[in-house]
């Protein structure tokens, strides 16, 4: 009881203290069009990783603009330092930089499926399995299509900033070649910005769920009291797919700095860690951990039903794990680092809080679960997919239904 009036009384301190955290109620006159296809709308002050502008995608289905909402956080990847974030742009946005580790420097409407109707997006710069498509959200064993009532609404955030949306700053970085490149880091600004006009959109849904994708993932981890402020009083759910906390108990060491270079985090007096971006409850390590934005919302938020997915040996992971310096096992994989650190996530948070369960798989996904049909040639391995992926005998998808429509399946799977 005394450690959940702490953080309450940090959560109080840290909105009077920050007033990005707290969107204002948004104006009737801005509500969606509810005619059932895509609109791109560009959201002002918003930034893309080279200081152009973005936005947000919305559909609003069957004219019922307070109906249940579904955000979706996209995944993209992350860069911090010249090479890693030199995108060298397409005609499309797509970076073909060598060492990049952006997907798309920033989803212009060009790009988007504006005009488009529900499920049915064909272009050729971007993956088929992106949100209209995905099984998760229009599949016929979708919880959110309707099947039991009102269909949900929708809304997409692009990954746009390299900083997993926990970034708020501006970065000059030279490349080993000698360039200059300038990173706008400014995903947890884009967020606000993005709530407010989503605020306008959709003013009172009935309930909100926040999905979130690799980074997008732990970017809806790093979001979700932000979420939670917009709309106090709706029912609330948050999926967190394959956005590990990289890093627990200092697996990979570099994952401290690059917050810090994304303008999370600061060192404080007496080795303390202040949090600039993400609300954070600290562990005994001086080295910052996203680990800790978990452990704040398991406790602050322990009435938001947190779910969590991932793979013991999610390829996309190990990439990032031996990028933040995770030892390398013997087969030259980080596939231990991962393991431990889901391990890790679950005994050190989320065993223990109520409201949050997870769905370990035994396999190589990261996102793919996401997709419908992946058993053609050159796709992921079918046993990500949405609909055939099981673990234990429990499919993915019941999994999923059971966490949003408060079944008695959504328990811990291992």
């Amino acid at each position: 009881m005394k450690l959940r009036t702490v953080v309450l009384n940090l959560v109080l301190a840290f909105t009077l203290a920050a007033p990005l955290l707290t969107p204002t109620i948004a104006k009737a006159e801005g509500m969606a069009s509810c005619d059932g296809t895509y609109h791109w709308v560009d959201v002002q002050g918003t930034e893309s990783l080279d200081g152009t502008g973005t936005g947000i995608q919305y559909i609003c289905l069957n004219g019922f603009v307070n109906g249940p909402l579904l955000i979706h956080i996209e995944g993209s990847a992350a860069c911090f330092n010249g090479d890693t974030c030199d995108c060298q742009p397409d005609a499309y946005g797509n970076c073909l930089g060598q060492n990049s580790t952006i997907a798309y420097n920033h989803l212009d409407v060009i790009e988007s499926f504006n005009g488009q109707r529900f499920g049915q997006e064909n272009s050729p710069n971007v993956s088929v399995t992106l949100f209209g498509q995905t099984a998760a959200y229009a599949g016929p064993t979708s919880p959110f299509t309707g099947g039991n009532g009102t269909p949900f609404n929708f809304v997409m955030i692009p990954s746009t900033t390299g900083d997993a949306f926990m970034g708020n700053t501006v970065q000059n970085y030279t490349t080993s070649d000698g360039r200059a490149v300038v990173a706008h880091h400014v995903g947890y600004k884009n967020v606000t910005l993005d709530l407010l006009a989503i605020k306008r959109l959709f003013p009172n849904p009935s309930k909100v769920v926040v999905w979130g994708n690799s980074s997008g993932a732990v970017g809806a981890d790093c979001n979700l009291l932000k979420f939670r402020l917009a709309w106090p009083v709706a029912g609330m759910w948050e999926m967190n797919s394959a956005g590990p906390s990289y890093g627990a108990d200092n697996l990979m060491p570099l994952v401290s700095s690059v917050a810090r270079t994304w303008g999370a985090w600061r060192p404080g007096p007496n080795n303390a860690i202040v949090e600039l971006t993400c609300p954070i409850l600290p562990g005994g390590s001086p080295h910052w951990n996203v680990e800790w934005v978990k452990s704040f919302n398991a406790v602050a938020l322990s009435d938001v039903r947190k779910a969590f997915t991932d793979d013991y040996f999610d390829q996309t992971a190990q990439f990032f794990a031996c990028l933040f310096g995770a030892a390398v096992d013997p087969d030259g994989t980080c596939t231990s680092a991962v393991t431990s650190t889901l391990k890790d996530e679950f005994a050190d948070v989320i065993s223990n809080a109520p409201n949050y369960k997870v769905y370990y798989h035994s396999g190589i996904c990261h996102t793919e679960r996401e997709a419908d049909g992946n058993t053609v040639a050159g796709g992921s391995d079918p046993s990500c997919d949405y609909d055939n992926m099981q673990q234990g005998g429990v499919y993915f998808h019941d999994w999923v239904n059971a966490w949003i429509n408060n079944g008695p399946e959504w328990v811990n799977i291992r």
